[in-house]
């Protein structure tokens, strides 16, 4: 018989976020929790990583999962008990680390019991402060995991959050692993050549660039744009980022489980698509992103698929339309 672990890690892989599922499954976590003490309550190490990256992946149990949001908030209760019954991380995985700390960015837990024990499991993991196990290889997708959480609690810092110094230690060793390593390689599609083709039309070959790096945060943004003077709403030396959600970006939601929106979504990140009988939610890895490009001070234009026009004309209105909203906003200039 599958556990709910793996039957949650299963919905997430095709992208299906069914709350129904979610409650079934969270009684079972629930009771396999009560039925032993301790660490292993909870099923052990490798369940724990497993049912917090699944959460993270479907946005599942986020911020906005509050009291009487069901299945959401009881999950998130469910995900802090459980890491910190672990009075360590010796017990996971490196992949299982970086998980938990990817998650906890993407579901935004400031939780400072949460934050200090994974702050303790990044410095065992990557070899600092006292219970460093060396300098051991640690996989690159674990590594920008691991990055990402670091760059989230910097720039969105929880309440009361401290540890200044190991925060910067353990992104200075993120970043010199990480140096030399290929990125991840880039994936476009013809939507993104639409929107892309689209922007050109717009403001000129030499202000637009494909997969375009952001230094700070090392994502890949689809389509970079350097207004020019006197561009979209007047700006000058603005640049857009312009994020192209596909269908791939969404989890598809039984309209019965949330009309309006998966539950415990944020309210950004919870789309319809109008599609017959299904809704769509953002997923956790999409979310997670835009937040952090916004929060460097990047004009961020999400396009998503449903609302891309199939005329060319009518792309380029779009385009034009949505680009002045977003370089109208106030501090839409902040970075160049």
């Amino acid at each position: 018989m599958l556990s709910a672990a793996a039957v949650l890690n299963g919905a997430a892989n095709v992208r299906v976020r069914d709350d129904a599922l979610v409650s079934h499954m969270l009684a079972a976590l629930e009771e396999a929790r009560a039925a032993r003490a301790g660490p292993a309550g909870a099923g052990g190490a490798q369940t724990v990583a497993n049912v917090w990256h699944a959460a993270a992946v479907l946005n599942l149990a986020g911020a906005g999962a509050g009291a009487g949001a069901g299945a959401g908030a009881g999950l998130r209760a469910w995900l802090l008990a459980a890491l910190v019954e672990f009075p360590s991380a010796d017990g996971f995985a490196p992949q299982g680390v970086a998980n938990v700390a990817w998650a906890a960015a993407v579901l935004d837990v400031r939780e400072r019991a949460v934050a200090e024990w994974l702050l303790t499991a990044l410095e065992g993991l990557l070899g600092g402060g006292a219970e460093g196990r060396g300098r051991r290889r640690v996989a690159d997708r674990a590594l920008r995991q691991a990055r990402q959480y670091l760059l989230w609690v910097q720039l969105e810092p929880p309440p009361g959050a401290d540890g200044a110094a190991r925060l910067r230690a353990l992104s200075v060793e993120v970043d010199r692993r990480l140096a030399g390593r290929a990125a991840p390689p880039a994936r476009s599609s013809q939507l993104q050549g639409e929107v892309a083709a689209s922007a050109r039309a717009l403001f000129g070959d030499a202000a637009v660039s494909e997969e375009w790096l952001c230094p700070q945060s090392l994502y890949s943004v689809d389509v970079r744009v350097a207004v020019p003077p006197g561009g979209a709403a007047g700006a000058a030396g603005a640049a857009l980022a312009i994020e192209v959600d596909g269908p791939r970006h969404f989890a598809l939601v039984p309209r019965a489980a949330g009309a309006g929106g998966a539950e415990g979504a944020r309210a950004a990140d919870a789309l319809e698509a109008g599609a017959e009988g299904l809704g769509r939610a953002r997923l956790g890895s999409g979310a997670l992103k835009h937040r952090l490009l916004a929060a460097l001070g990047h004009s961020l234009l999400v396009v998503p698929f449903w609302e891309w026009p199939r005329e060319e004309l009518a792309q380029h209105e779009y385009l034009s339309r949505r680009a002045h909203e977003v370089l109208a906003a106030p501090g839409a200039h902040q970075r160049g």
